[in-house]
């Protein structure tokens, strides 16, 4: 079976362009600082889980006794305090002498920050050793002094209402809080694990819980616990940003995105959420959301928002509007200076560019993002480089391959080609796909000069910074030296792709292939065009050359798939042959093969093997179990066909519609018409253009007769 790689579906194929390479520091905004933000998380325990009640609809001291009931009830089984803040002051007035309502009011109004409101609402002297006003004067006192910084009475005042109710959700949550606000992170997960055990609808628990799982580095828990708090209580900002901060941080940039605009749907006067959802519009390219968020925010948010508008600017190739804004920030950072740097190279001043990197370095010494900026900064300006400072930059997690192409750019000026091509190859995966294999020494000095390394440079700190026309420009500038250069061709394409320009990047991709015809990203990228335009031949023929230069698992399936849809099996045999070659532990190739050969009942007994030998790398699969259960099917084998055409539906609950399919003509073949029915029917109301579609109406036109 094919997987999920489907010919017809078009949209399953990578992208026109690879994707830019997040560098850390190369982007201006504020990032999503975990430990700052997961502590503010631990502060908010208001869920927002329950609509709130209209206070002036308690008339009578019988109705505020049933409401105050309530609200107790809320505050153990999940935390409720918004309706508590609404509620409070008119049972207040009903019930004047009810301590227990003006504890629980303190609670509240000490978790929304409000210490002085929370202090004068309480009362002073709590007579009662147990019971539940003892319980929420400790608890109130917990809480206030919690607020407060006050972390050891906050403690002793929480210890002493588990004394006194050692079931109450809340307090464990006051201890989590406080432990959290120690750093003491095992001890708050305990103490947020009690809470949710106590308390499984509690919303504001488990966020707290997904917040310390975070910062001790179980993403996946994390992502688990805010996703729980958030089905709790939907409108919760607080496990939102949870979530988006371990979606960010796993690459999913939407996912956090979908969430943050959630959070702040929810909760507009949410802050953080506003400029974290600002910074990720940023990261994708989304200006003017980004913008939108930004301009309201000088007022309130100065800096962040000058900064934030600067950075749009400059991604607009505005650099004296960027300028205007960073200039406008009293006692600029180190930030600042770098975004000013930017602007001054934008505008053609080398040396005030170099200045204002090295004003950003005297402010942070140890930023190697500064560090490198300046030495391409110093490099485009024709002045002598320090190369132990790029070596030695070329070691570093973050930005090493960065140096490490800058020293190849650094040789290629000096005409030290020898040196140029070591260092571009250690420079592999600079880009994703980005690679000199399949080229050889000789190609690569032939097709590229001395003099536009300077433009090669920082045409790719531009891009990396996401300054794509500032980018282009520099790459063009390289093109004017020279106009056959393969790697400014390249990155020229890879900039315009960044508009959706598929003609003009085809353009620049011919041109960069002129000279090396064997570059494997530049023929990868325009096979991806050729494929968005339809042209199977063309997309073809600049896979085929690509996985030539570089055996790449992804190019060569799909090559194979491509072969097939074309009609040319021994092409795709031989590209599926390639992939179980270069990839013997991967299922893929096996399986792809024998089901090719299994759709079309050809070479029965290899595919068996093959089929195989994908089940023992991937057991359970739900492909693989049904490409050997259609096999055993076609060798008249029903018993094991029954075996693993049973066991991949129930792996895919039911819910596959080619499984399906294959379970039909097995029932048919049976003499189970009824069943056989059954399950085409259930196969097209899952889908009616799944794979093997025509030959189930068929069968099903077969089955009508009956």
């Amino acid at each position: 079976m094919y997987l999920l790689l489907r010919l017809a579906s078009f949209s399953l194929l990578l992208a026109l362009s690879w994707p830019v390479v997040a560098i850390p520091n190369l982007d201006s905004s504020d990032e999503m600082n975990t430990e700052i933000l997961l502590q503010e998380l631990t502060n908010l325990p208001v869920t927002g889980s329950s609509a709130q009640q209209p206070s002036m609809a308690l008339q009578s001291p019988q109705q505020a006794k049933k409401t105050l009931e309530k609200l107790q009830t809320e505050l153990r089984k999940n935390g409720e305090l918004r309706n508590i803040l609404v509620l409070a002051p008119r049972i207040m007035e009903l019930l004047p002498d009810d301590p227990d309502i003006r504890y629980m009011y303190a609670i509240a109004l000490a978790a929304k920050g409000d210490v002085a409101s929370a202090e004068m609402v309480l009362i002073k002297d709590v007579p009662q050793k147990s019971g539940t006003t003892a319980l929420y004067a400790s608890l109130a006192k917990a809480a206030i002094a919690k607020t407060g910084g006050k972390l050891k009475a906050a403690d002793k005042a929480a210890r002493v209402a588990v004394a006194i109710d050692a079931k109450h959700p809340y307090a464990y949550n006051l201890l989590g809080q406080i432990d959290a606000a120690r750093k003491d992170y095992a001890k708050a997960l305990a103490n947020f694990q009690t809470v949710v055990r106590l308390a499984p609808e509690f919303a504001a628990a488990w966020s707290n819980l997904g917040a310390v799982q975070l910062l001790q580095g179980d993403s996946s828990l994390a992502a688990t616990s805010f996703s729980t708090a958030i089905e709790l209580a939907p409108l919760y900002c607080a496990p939102r940003i949870g979530r988006a901060v371990v979606s960010a941080d796993q690459g999913y940039t939407e996912s956090a995105i979908t969430d943050l605009e959630a959070c702040v749907a929810a909760e507009p006067e949410q802050l953080q959420a506003s400029k974290q959802l600002a910074s990720l519009y940023l990261q994708v390219g989304r200006l003017d959301d980004a913008e939108k968020i930004a301009g309201p925010l000088l007022s309130s948010e100065t800096r962040f928002s000058r900064v934030m508008l600067a950075d749009i600017d400059l991604r607009r190739n505005q650099p004296k509007s960027a300028r205007k804004q960073l200039q406008a920030i009293a006692d600029p950072d180190a930030q600042v200076h770098y975004l000013l740097s930017f602007c001054d190279m934008l505008e053609g001043r080398d040396m005030e560019a170099i200045k204002h990197i090295e004003q950003a370095e005297a402010l942070q010494p140890n930023s190697v993002t500064f560090r490198l900026a300046r030495l391409i900064y110093v490099f485009y300006a024709g002045n002598p480089v320090d190369q132990e400072s790029l070596v030695a930059l070329g070691q570093d997690k973050a930005i090493g391959k960065l140096a490490v192409y800058v020293s190849g750019n650094v040789q290629a000026a000096a005409n030290n080609m020898q040196a140029a091509y070591r260092l571009w190859t250690k420079a592999a995966d600079l880009l994703p796909g980005f690679t000199l294999e399949g080229l050889t020494l000789d190609e690569v000095s032939k097709a590229v000069t001395s003099n536009e390394q300077r433009h090669l440079a920082l045409g790719m700190l531009f891009y990396l910074k996401n300054l794509y026309p500032a980018s282009l420009s520099e790459f063009n500038r390289a093109l004017a030296v020279n106009a056959d250069s393969f790697l400014a061709n390249y990155f020229a394409a890879l900039a315009v792709a960044q508009n959706n320009d598929r003609d003009q990047a085809g353009k620049y991709l011919e041109r960069s292939l002129k000279k090396a015809p064997g570059f494997f990203p530049a023929n990868y990228m325009l096979g991806e065009i050729y494929l968005q335009n339809r042209d199977i031949d063309s997309a073809m023929k600049h896979y085929q050359a690509a996985t030539d230069s570089k055996p790449d698992g992804g190019v060569l399936i799909k090559l194979g798939l491509l072969s097939e849809q074309k009609g040319r099996k021994e092409e795709a045999v031989k590209a599926y042959r390639k992939f179980i070659e270069h990839y013997p532990d991967n299922f893929i190739g096996y399986n792809q093969l024998a089901w090719m050969y299994t759709r079309d009942g050809e070479k029965l007994n290899e595919a068996l093997k093959l089929a195989k030998k994908a089940d023992g790398l991937q057991p359970d699969n739900v492909s693989i179990n049904d490409t050997l259960g259609w096999i055993y099917f076609q060798k008249n084998n029903y018993k094991q066909a029954e075996k693993y055409l049973q066991h991949a539906n129930v792996i895919s609950k039911n819910g596959n519609a080619d499984v399906l399919f294959h379970l039909a003509s097995l029932k048919n073949a049976q003499g189970e018409i009824a069943t056989a029915k059954a399950l085409l029917e259930k196969a097209f109301n899952i889908s009616k253009s799944f794979e093997s579609a025509a030959q189930a109406r068929k069968l099903q036109q077969e089955l009508s007769a009956k």
